[in-house]
C-alpha cells in the first residue's frame, strides 16, 4: 500500500497606499500503482491468490492574503489536486487455485482554503479555492484463470474533494469576489477481457 501527501502553504500581508498582493498554494499528489502477472507467467497456486493496488493520498493548499490601505487589493488562490492511476491485472495465468482476488483501491482526499482580506478605500479581495480528484483505478482479468472457488474482481475508490473560500473587504467602495470549486471525477473499473478464460466456482465483481 502507498500512502503519500502534499502540503502547500502561501501567505502575503501587504500594508500601504494603493498595496497590491497575491498568493499562489498548489499542493498536487500523483501515483501511478501497477501490480501484475505478467504476461506469459504461470502461477499454479495450490491455494489462493491476490493481486492487489492500495494507495492512500491526502493533498492540502492553503492560501492567505492581507492588504490594508486606501486602494489596496488582495488575491488568493489555492488548488489541492489528486490524479494518477491505480491499476490491479492478471495478464498471465493462474491454474490450481482456491481464490483468486484482484483488487485497486484508492482513498483520496483534497482540500483547498483561500482567504483574503483588505481594509481601505476603495479596497478589494479575490479568493479562489479549487479541490480536485481525478483519479483512475482499474483492476482486471486480461488472461486466464482456473480456480475452484470464488474469483473476486473489485475497483474501490473513495473520495472526498472540499474547498473553501473566504473573502472579506472593509471600507468605502470596497469590492470582494469568491469562487470555491470541489470536483470529484474518479474513473473505475472493473472488469474482464474480451479475451480472458475463466473457470470458477463463484465470482464477484464490483
Amino acid at each position: 500500500m502507498l500512502f503519500r501527501s502534499a502540503h502547500a502553504v502561501a501567505d502575503a500581508p501587504g500594508f500601504g497606499i494603493a498595496a497590491g498582493v497575491g498568493t499562489h498554494a498548489t499542493a498536487t499528489e500523483h501515483k501511478d500503482i501497477d501490480t501484475f502477472v505478467a504476461g506469459g507467467a504461470v502461477i499454479d497456486a495450490n491455494g489462493s491468490v491476490s493481486i492487489i493496488s492500495r494507495s492512500r493520498s491526502r493533498t492540502d493548499a492553503d492560501g492567505n492574503a492581507l492588504t490594508i490601505g486606501a486602494g489596496a487589493i488582495g488575491t488568493t488562490n489555492s488548488e489541492a489536486e489528486a490524479n494518477g492511476a491505480v491499476r490491479a491485472r492478471l495478464l498471465g495465468s493462474v491454474v490450481d487455485g482456491i481464490n483468486l482476488t484482484i483488487e485497486a483501491e484508492s482513498y483520496a482526499s483534497a482540500e483547498a482554503d483561500a482567504d483574503s482580506s483588505s481594509g481601505g478605500l476603495l479596497s478589494g479581495v479575490g479568493a479562489h479555492p479549487q479541490a480536485l480528484i481525478t483519479t483512475t483505478l482499474s483492476a482486471s482479468l486480461d488472461g486466464s484463470a482456473t480456480v475452484s472457488g470464488l474469483l473476486s474482481i473489485t475497483a474501490d475508490s473513495r473520495a472526498s474533494a472540499d474547498a473553501d473560500g473566504n473573502g472579506l473587504s472593509i471600507g468605502a467602495g470596497a469590492l470582494g469576489a469568491v469562487r470555491a470549486t470541489a470536483t470529484v471525477e474518479p474513473t473505475v473499473n472493473a472488469l474482464i477481457g474480451s479475451k480472458a478464460t475463466v473457470s470458477t466456482g463463484s465470482m464477484a465483481r464490483s
